[in-house]
């Protein structure tokens, strides 16, 4: 974590007691929001937009490092596109009711 590497780094909010990882908050975002933009593909780029500030509000409080964001963000997008591949019908039956 950001704080382990620089002590000087200081978070405001408690700082958990691991390692860092890929960013939760990046891949729970990501996964669900690939799959309404798929859904409502005029809404993506905002979506996107989304997608990266709540990445980005951990990387501000001193829990995650960039490259733990774009990890999240590549595994809950990944989760997201096989989730769809799986289950067409589903966004299907969404666009008919």
């Amino acid at each position: 974590r950001p704080s382990q590497a620089d002590p000087r780094i200081k978070t405001p909010i408690g700082l958990p007691n691991h390692p860092s990882y890929p960013s939760a908050h990046s891949c729970f975002t990501a996964a669900y929001l690939t799959v309404v933009a798929a859904t409502y593909p005029d809404t993506k780029e905002r979506l996107e937009g989304m997608v990266t500030e709540a990445g980005l509000s951990r990387m501000y409080a001193g829990i995650h490092f960039r490259f733990d964001l774009e990890a999240g963000k590549e595994i809950g997008r990944k989760v997201a596109e096989y989730a769809i591949q799986v289950a067409p019908t589903a966004l299907t039956s969404i666009h008919t009711n």
